[in-house]
């Protein structure tokens, strides 16, 4: 029966790429737009490689025999184990691969460690947690120690908050429709009152987050969203004391370019456009109306609403 494996070295402190390297969507599109020229064809000659990624397109035959295939996540692997049959499926990288696991797609995990301490780059893992089960194996002369090979336990994998803004769909795939970001605003974060022109959805995953649009303030909960039109003030906080997760849904795109180069600095990667975040102390497509003034428990006070959608 077939498997969807990752095979993958790491370094002692989790990184699979040091710093000033551009994070990878592992077979995903950007990796195929990098690498076919170096390539000229697949990775592996004449084995068929699926790329995971929005921007679905025909079929690509390489000048190696083997031929690309285009595909969202769940399309790829069911794609990929049909054309394995009775061979297991490798990814490439660690970002497919945290969203197979997230996804429960991925059932087996060999990390080779390699002993170094970047200290910073691209993570094999992004909070994600599942229960990992060690494969036995005869030992045998000469198989490295340092090979950890562990089955998925598959139903028990979780996903905790990103600790970075992750952008998850660009202007790019949308047609420069809308974008799609996930935060995890820590308690006390607050971004200054602000307006911009386009339109802003929240839809709250966990914790819950008390919004201000215009002069009204209201609790967004778990499983519910607040909307923000274009050029209306607003702004959010997380005063719960507790971790919060959201998805920010921006119409039409481009405010997600800002988060990815957020994301990157924290990364200690390059920023996608080649700037740096700290050049734009707001972004230049929103208006920041007050510098200093944030939602606090104090300027808060008893005008929050509970509960209200917008």
């Amino acid at each position: 029966m077939s498997k969807v494996v990752l095979d993958v070295s790491m370094s002692l402190d989790g990184f699979t790429a040091g710093p000033n390297v551009r994070e990878e969507e592992p077979m995903g599109r950007r990796t195929f737009d990098l690498g076919l020229g170096p390539w000229g064809g697949t990775p592996w000659p004449g084995v068929p490689s699926f790329v995971v990624t929005h921007r679905v397109r025909r079929d690509l035959l390489g000048n190696n025999g083997g031929t690309f295939a285009f595909d969202g996540l769940e399309g790829a692997v069911r794609r990929a184990k049909q054309a394995a049959g009775d061979k297991d499926v490798f990814v490439l990288g660690a970002d497919v691969a945290r969203q197979l696991l997230r996804a429960d797609l991925l059932d087996e995990i060999r990390i080779h460690l390699v002993p170094l301490l970047l200290g910073e780059g691209t993570p094999m893992f992004d909070g994600e947690r599942a229960e990992l089960i060690p494969k036995r194996k005869a030992r045998r002369r000469g198989r490295d120690p340092s090979t950890l090979p562990c089955r998925v336990s598959r139903g028990t994998t979780m996903t905790a908050a990103p600790s970075w803004p992750r952008v998850l769909l660009r202007s790019e795939d949308s047609d420069h429709h809308l974008s799609v970001i996930e935060t995890a605003p820590a308690p006390g974060v607050s971004p200054p009152l602000h307006s911009h022109d386009f339109d802003e959805t929240f839809y709250v995953m966990a914790g819950e987050l008390i919004f201000q649009v215009r002069d009204e303030y209201f609790t967004v909960r778990a499983g519910q969203l607040a909307f923000a039109p274009r050029g209306v003030p607003h702004t959010y906080a997380n005063l719960s004391g507790a971790p919060a997760h959201q998805l920010i849904i921006c119409t039409p795109a481009g405010f997600e370019r800002y988060f990815a180069r957020m994301a990157a600095e924290r990364q200690g990667i390059e920023p996608p456009d080649g700037r740096s975040s700290r050049c734009l102390r707001s972004p230049p497509w929103a208006r920041q109306l007050t510098p200093t003034q944030r939602l606090t428990s104090r300027n808060v006070g008893q005008s929050v609403s509970v509960g209200r959608l917008r």
